[in-house]
């Protein structure tokens, strides 16, 4: 509830001018994160890291189905 709640409701604190190239990427890693939430919200938590090297130094590789 609270994530959901945060998400819905933060404001920006201040202002900053950026790109048309960053604000595409901003906008990507926005729904990235809102995606990721909303599953660990609904209890799906699956191991997706974005490189493998991530997998040697995660301190639940041990019990993680990706390795």
């Amino acid at each position: 509830f609270y994530v959901l709640n945060l998400i819905a409701s933060s404001k920006p604190e201040g202002r900053i001018e950026i790109g048309e190239e960053e604000e595409e990427e901003l906008s990507g890693v926005k729904r990235e994160i809102a995606n990721t939430l909303r599953e660990i919200s609904s209890g799906i938590y699956p191991p997706d890291p974005r490189d493998d090297f991530t997998c040697t130094r995660c301190p639940f590789s041990f019990i993680c189905s990706r390795t």
